[in-house]
């Protein structure tokens, strides 16, 4: 973050997509007692970032989420839910598989690190189940720290249609989802 001065207010302010737990410790934080200036933490939208507005979404989206880390289950859950999509968060592959089956997605976002089952086995399984109770071709966005190439090819040859990096920015993630969406109904 970045220290700035206006109107006699020391504001921080976070103009890249910051890491997960930078967020939660800039949230928690309170200034300390011998301050002598009062200070405040902006959070700049994507719209401030690029002038680009999103556009709200024509349809209400089922997706799965797919994180083992609770903090990132929060402020994706809200991202999604504030997009007006329904979320249901998996901790793992394997959760991922037995959601599929009880219920039908329009769309997964998979972490790629998880425990018990990785998102790129649980993508595999998923493209190979000919007739195990869920659809094969759903889509599957998967969010990775990895910036590789050839992590971005492990993942598209287990079957994931697009990698997103962390961290990503909601724009981005929306835009992807549209994207899919969009494709798929047409």
């Amino acid at each position: 973050g970045v220290w700035v001065r206006r109107r006699h207010v020391w504001e921080q302010v976070v103009r890249k997509p910051p890491f997960i737990v930078f967020l939660f410790f800039l949230m928690i934080r309170r200034p300390p007692r011998s301050t002598l200036f009062p200070y405040t933490t902006l959070f700049r939208s994507p719209s401030q970032d690029t002038g680009v507005e999103t556009e709200p979404f024509t349809k209400r989206l089922n997706i799965l989420l797919a994180e083992d880390n609770i903090l990132n289950q929060r402020l994706a859950t809200r991202m999604l839910e504030r997009a007006g999509h329904a979320v249901e968060v998996a901790n793992n592959g394997q959760e991922v598989l037995e959601a599929l089956k009880k219920q039908r997605f329009d769309l997964v976002l998979m972490d790629v690190q998880m425990p018990e089952m990785d998102g790129i086995e649980a993508a595999r399984i998923i493209r190979n189940s000919g007739g195990s109770g869920f659809d094969p071709a759903i889509p599957i966005i998967a969010v990775t720290a990895h910036t590789f190439k050839e992590d971005r090819q492990r993942c598209l040859k287990a079957g994931i249609n697009i990698c997103i990096t962390k961290p990503f920015r909601r724009q981005e993630l929306l835009a992807e989802i549209e994207r899919f969406v969009s494709s798929r109904d047409n």
